[in-house]
């Protein structure tokens, strides 16, 4: 998973895993001269306090001691590792895990993780050159275009229409829809079944977007979604995900913990079209506006109720307290403490293990599931 910040020298403190840290400026790091480079990596790891890096894998090695001086000419670190350390720690972020995509001059990118875990250890593991498949707010690669459709989607997933208000959906963003639904369990997509997309340019604040209402009831995404997908990438170095997918299933998070409140939303929508056309034909009766207007108390009565979170979001806080959400922003609300969980363990669930055993362990039985879809009444 990418850019995370864990506060894991206090041992008080929770553990903030904040995804994304904005633009890295990879591109120009990589155009650094060797020499430049090295030096600017030397001067950062010696100058916070780095004592050792080492490479991460089937078994740990040392690449670089503050106290070998035979290895300051980094020769255990490729390019791309040293330009990924530079980003890690030249950012000052202790206790920080990112998982960086170096670009390379083939168009390809080298995955890197890195964990400043430790306050005097850095640790980093590589995959081999990725060439993600063109997940761009512009057109898909020609090969992947045709491959998978809104139809397709939404006849393999039960999902409702892939809307287009004033962008188009393409070939690579609908199998970026495709991926992340994918993680879902049987049980999961019930929950959002019937779910609409909509693709939207700009939005002032949000990269994406779950809304429930009379005219919504979608997930809008929006051209930001793509902003670090050259930078960023989450779950393993050997088996990269693009970015994007950290939102699509955060927002996916919301829709499956709002899925009771929707479908009673959905059921008064009716009930009301009912009762105006009854009222059209001058059939309608008190006892039909009570019926109409009753649902619609009792859902607002619900959504004022769960102001501090959903009946699975307060459950999630049971067992992995709000304040030591995976994110600093998931520490804001109950709901976003759960998207951000849900998102993490979807992506990345070692990095979810690592924060929370006992979060991961309650989404791995379902129960999330059992919570999210008990009836409301």
């Amino acid at each position: 998973m990418s850019a995370l910040f864990l506060s894991l020298f206090v041992a008080a403190a929770p553990v903030d895993l904040t995804w994304g840290t904005g633009p890295q400026g990879l591109k120009k790091l990589v155009a650094t001269p060797d020499d430049v480079l090295q030096k600017q990596v030397l001067a950062v790891l010696k100058g916070y306090g780095v004592k050792t890096v080492e490479r991460r894998g089937a078994e740990t090695k040392s690449v670089w001691s503050a106290t070998d001086a035979a290895t300051d000419t980094l020769s255990g670190l490729t390019k791309a590792e040293r330009v990924a350390v530079l980003s890690l720690v030249g950012r000052q972020a202790r206790g920080a895990e990112f998982d960086l995509l170096i670009p390379q001059a083939d168009g390809s990118f080298i995955p890197v993780s890195l964990w400043w875990d430790a306050p005097e250890v850095v640790g980093l593991a590589s995959g081999p050159a990725w060439a993600p498949k063109g997940f761009s707010p512009v057109a898909p690669p020609a090969e992947k275009a045709s491959e998978t459709t809104a139809e397709k989607l939404k006849e393999k997933y039960a999902i409702g229409e892939l809307l287009e208000a004033d962008a188009k959906w393409n070939g690579a963003l609908l199998g970026a829809i495709d991926q992340a639904l994918a993680t879902l369990t049987p049980d999961e997509l019930k929950l959002v079944a019937g779910l609409k997309f909509r693709r939207s340019r700009v939005s002032g604040k949000h990269v994406a977007l779950y809304q429930r209402g009379d005219d919504t009831n979608l997930i809008d995404v929006f051209d930001a979604v793509f902003v670090l997908d050259d930078e960023q990438f989450c779950g393993e170095p050997t088996a990269p995900r693009s970015f994007l997918l950290v939102t699509l299933l955060h927002e996916l998070g919301h829709a499956l913990a709002d899925a009771r409140m929707r479908e009673m939303g959905l059921a008064n929508l009716e009930l009301r079209k009912k009762y105006e056309g009854l009222k059209a034909e001058g059939k309608a009766t008190d006892a039909d506006f009570k019926a109409a207007d009753s649902r619609v108390r009792k859902l607002l009565a619900l959504d004022a109720a769960n102001a501090k979170g959903r009946p699975v979001e307060r459950e999630l806080i049971t067992v992995f307290p709000q304040n030591k959400s995976p994110t600093a922003y998931g520490r804001t609300k109950a709901s976003e403490h759960f998207a951000e969980s849900f998102t993490l363990w979807k992506n990345d669930p070692a990095a979810l293990k690592r924060v929370s055993a006992e979060a991961a362990a309650w989404f791995e039985a379902g129960k999330h599931v059992a919570a999210a879809g008990k009836a409301l009444e």
